[in-house]
């Protein structure tokens, strides 16, 4: 079993496709931080009640190697994570720049 640290690209934060939403295994919506297996290709995601509960469906199992999928790293300012941004850069295209 080996853990992969992994940060999302601010176009992978922003996208919302059916199979990067779901937990393959409850189908419960995908919040950050979740699971993808590094084996089971493409977007083989768990949400961490499955991973700690060692799930597994077809040919996914428990021992694979996985990546932890989070947001909490700088994009623009290094006091900020990178949800904290696109919560601010939403606001802002909502309300605009004099709020």
């Amino acid at each position: 079993l080996i853990l992969y640290w992994t940060h999302l690209t601010l176009s992978q934060l922003l996208s919302n496709t059916d199979k990067m939403a779901k937990c393959r295994v409850c189908s419960d919506k995908l919040t950050l931080p979740y699971i993808q297996c590094a084996e089971c290709a493409p977007f083989f995601n768990l949400c961490l009640c499955c991973f700690a509960n060692g799930s597994k469906t077809g040919s996914h199992q428990p021992w694979h190697s996985y990546k932890l999928i989070h947001a909490n790293i700088p994009v623009i300012s290094a006091g900020w994570s990178a949800i904290e941004e696109i919560k601010m850069l939403s606001a802002i295209e909502r309300y605009g720049l004099d709020w």
